[in-house]
């Protein structure tokens, strides 16, 4: 009687005509703008406008592509409290499909659909991509940022090795080098030598053959004496010689090898330091050479001439807290230092080599500067 009662109505004349109801067609849960390839759920719900469920009745759910052509269909039937339920399948991926679901016209009920918004179907392959592509700019600032990173460390261990490479020219000069001569250029005689590893020399004759050639070359040069600044090079017997010339003073390297530029560079610092050290005593030369043996922490000072002989830690190299290659060194020299009281750098060199990945070079440059620390200083022999 209800629906009957709901079916007609009287007009103005008294009588009544018949019409149809018009229910409410809902989703139960608005469908989602994304759903993966393959099985979904859906509920929708029908009720008359009171809000009393329709029992019984047959709902349609299809599937439509983008153009809006159903692509998949079927039914089902709404339970007692108005409820159908379906399961659809999506086999397509892709944007701009959408779900659509309709009850066709029946008894006192007129036709109803309803249509969700659009829906994207997506596989695996497709989130993935999703994800990527939403993550794409953090990945692409890492990325930036990582490359930065690695440019920067690259640069920097450029220039380390660089670094690395000069300061240990140092061992490498220090072995060439065999003597060490200082000759006052106005009396022509030798005023220091230090020997480094040549044998028997006899530094007079030297000398006196050094200011000889460097006067012949200066008369060639039709100079009446060498200005501050020069520089030559010659080869005694199987040596080669580098001279200096300062103002007061020929300092001359005798070598077992060519100098590289850094070599040369101390020593044009050594010959510099040197006569502003001993200007005074230069300038007026009794012939006492007796206060240029002062000249020995200068040699050391600029050729490190002490990396050649017997070396020993320190007493102190206990109290400070190493780090890195300059730890490894340490414990090395250590052991090494137990054996026979001291060591030689060749035998730290090659064990620290053997034992880890630091070049030559970075462990020859940390060699140096443990020994500018006065952390390894000259061994004290009885």
């Amino acid at each position: 009687m209800t629906s009957l009662w709901h079916a007609v109505r009287f007009d103005v004349n008294g009588t009544y005509e018949r019409f149809k109801i018009d229910p409410i067609l809902e989703f139960v849960e608005s469908p989602a703008s994304q759903y993966m390839k393959g099985t979904t759920y859906l509920e929708v719900r029908i009720t008359e406008a009171g809000g009393k469920p329709l029992e019984d009745v047959d709902i349609i759910f299809e599937v439509l592509n983008p153009s809006g052509t159903p692509i998949y269909e079927t039914s089902s039937t709404s339970n007692n409290e108005g409820i159908a339920t379906t399961t659809l399948q999506l086999s397509s991926t892709g944007s701009g499909y959408s779900i659509r679901a309709r009850f066709t016209e029946s008894g006192f009920y007129a036709a109803k659909e309803i249509q969700s918004g659009v829906i994207r179907i997506v596989d695996e392959f497709m989130l993935f991509i999703d994800n990527f592509m939403r993550f794409l700019p953090y990945i692409i600032i890492g990325a930036a940022a990582i490359a930065s990173i690695v440019t920067v460390r690259q640069i920097r261990r450029s220039r380390l090795r660089k670094f690395w490479a000069g300061e240990a020219k140092t061992l490498d000069d220090l072995v060439k080098i065999s003597y060490i001569m200082i000759i006052h250029k106005n009396v022509g005689v030798s005023i220091f030598n230090r020997q480094i590893s040549l044998e028997g020399i006899d530094s007079d004759l030297i000398s006196g053959f050094l200011q000889a050639i460097s006067q012949f070359r200066t008369e060639i040069k039709k100079g009446s004496t060498a200005a501050k600044g020069q520089e030559f090079e010659m080869d005694y017997g199987d040596f080669k010689i580098v001279i200096a010339d300062g103002d007061f003073v020929r300092v001359a390297l005798i070598l077992d090898g060519t100098p590289s530029e850094k070599l040369k560079e101390s020593q044009w610092l050594f010959t510099e330091h040197f006569e502003k050290r001993f200007s005074p005593l230069l300038d007026n030369f009794t012939g006492d050479v007796t206060p240029f043996r002062e000249a020995e922490n200068m040699i050391e000072k600029y050729f490190n001439i002490s990396l050649i002989y017997p070396l020993q830690l320190a007493k102190h190299y206990g109290v400070i807290k190493h780090k890195g290659l300059e730890k490894t060194l340490i414990e090395v020299a250590e052991q090494l230092q137990k054996e026979r009281k001291f060591f030689f750098i060749s035998s730290l060199l090659n064990f620290v080599l053997a034992g880890g990945k630091a070049s030559r070079d970075e462990i020859i440059t940390t060699i140096i500067e443990l020994k500018r620390k006065e952390l390894l200083i000259p061994a004290t022999l009885e």
